[in-house]
């Protein structure tokens, strides 16, 4: 109870000043002013058209698989918007209603960037340039990546950046010379908001939104945890197997063409692991292996006889841990599977899909053997996440994510640091094992470009 409470009193601070605490990609603890929103559809209101969860390079994205829109509940009105846009097409159209409070594709009370389809930069006040900005045509590259920050003080003035493509790695200000309107400019028509929402069309993506409120603070963590791994064969390795790309009915997928292996590095062990599988013969998901072909590790088999089992590989020699009845599953059906590790080497299966619904239910091994969850302790590293699929087979959104900030260790290491701190808004680094943590003063990180 004392260690709880004196992190609490560490906490504390950094809740009422409206810093957020966040991890970042080298597990690195920050404390943010920001408030970031998740590169996962499952955080935004589709509200049209369709949007899958996908990857470019090391950077997760929100890919528009059919023209269409969505937003986030957003009352900010004053302080930094910052995201990144990818146009897919020529043709295309992408708008970020920054500020809004509608929910329809209108432009009344509304403030917008926009990328026109002469591959402008434009700002929208209720629709309209007058008042705005729009920059002179083919400002911008078609399927580039461009980060774009808005920020607004309390007076009214709006002052639009841009990096990316040929302006580099730094923000510059949005040139308007060969265009019309001013950037800064300043407009004070509206001073509310309810939503933040987006417009784009099919092959945009869209990218790292995050927030800083300058009328309140916020400690809303919402940037997401996942690794994503694409729906293409060309993020895998081939084995044994031979796969090819397909889509059907929305979903875009890998299905094994013969039967044999693919698979791609992936040193996770404990954490969550997700991905969807249809199955017409047996596949098999190594997802905690050692090698690419006869191993040590954990696999998740979905049978051709509609029975899932989890077995321990002992190189040739396979233990099971449990298996359900027969007939568990049907063939020819998607299912959703996830796996969740803790740190005592508890394994805990849930299913989604066909016959148990849309909602995740804890996989039931009544009428089989085993127990579920199981605790196993066995293989605590990983080199490779391995599938073994007979022909016909598919696999799907694939995603990970590793055990992070919210165990109490991570929490106990954090008071660690808090502890050895020399002096007040002072940079301080620990390392423990292998994790290493930073705090950062809240005017470090105004100054750098570290988030």
């Amino acid at each position: 109870m004392k260690r709880a409470l004196i992190l609490l009193a560490f906490l504390l601070p950094f809740l009422l000043s409206g810093q957020s605490i966040v991890t970042d990609s080298n597990s690195k603890i920050v404390i943010s002013p920001y408030r970031y929103i998740a590169d996962d559809v499952s955080e935004w209101t589709v509200s049209s058209g369709s949007f899958v969860n996908g990857t470019d390079g090391q950077r997760n994205t929100i890919n528009c698989t059919s023209d269409g829109e969505m937003y986030i509940k957003s009352t900010q009105s004053y302080g930094t918007w910052e995201f990144d846009f990818y146009k897919g097409s020529g043709s295309n159209y992408m708008y970020a209603y920054f500020i809004s409070n509608s929910l329809s594709f209108s432009f009344i009370n509304t403030y917008i960037v926009a990328f026109s389809s002469a591959e402008e930069l434009v700002f929208l006040i209720n629709g309209s340039s007058s008042g705005g900005f729009k920059t002179t045509t083919s400002y911008i590259s078609v399927s580039t990546w461009y980060s774009i920050r808005i920020t607004r003080d309390l007076s009214g003035v709006f002052t639009t950046y841009i990096k990316g493509g040929s302006f580099g790695n730094q923000y510059v200000l949005v040139d308007v010379s060969g265009g019309n309107g001013t950037n800064p400019l300043i407009n004070n028509t509206i001073t509310n908001s309810a939503y933040f929402f987006i417009n784009i069309d099919e092959f945009d993506k869209v990218s790292n939104f995050k927030f800083k409120d300058s009328q309140k603070s916020t400690n809303t963590i919402l940037k997401s945890p996942y690794r994503y791994i694409p729906n293409s064969i060309s993020s895998w390795t081939q084995g044994t197997g031979t796969y090819v790309n397909g889509s059907s009915g929305g979903r875009n997928y890998i299905e094994c063409n013969s039967d044999g292996t693919a698979y791609f590095e992936s040193t996770q062990a404990y954490g969550t692991w997700e991905y969807d599988v249809y199955t017409t013969g047996t596949s098999l998901i190594y997802f905690i292996s050692d090698q690419t072909s006869v191993n040590n590790g954990y696999e998740f088999i979905s049978a051709s006889n509609g029975r899932v089992w989890l077995r321990r590989r002992d190189a040739s020699v396979t233990n099971t841990l449990f298996y359900t009845a027969l007939s568990y599953i049907n063939s020819s059906t998607w299912y959703s599977y996830r796996i969740i590790r803790d740190l005592t080497g508890k394994l805990t299966y849930y299913i989604k899909g066909g016959a148990f619904g849309s909602n995740w239910v804890l996989l039931d091994i009544t009428g089989g053997a085993g127990i579920m969850p199981v605790t196993d302790n066995t293989y605590t590293t990983s080199n490779y996440f391995l599938i073994d699929l007979d022909a016909g087979d598919r696999i799907s959104n694939v995603r990970f994510k590793e055990l992070g900030f919210n165990s109490w260790f991570m929490m106990l290491m954090l008071f660690s640091i808090y502890y050895n701190r020399k002096r007040k808004n002072s940079f301080v680094a620990l390392e423990y094992g292998e994790w290493t943590f930073d705090l950062y003063s809240k005017e470090e990180l105004e100054k750098s470009e570290i988030l």
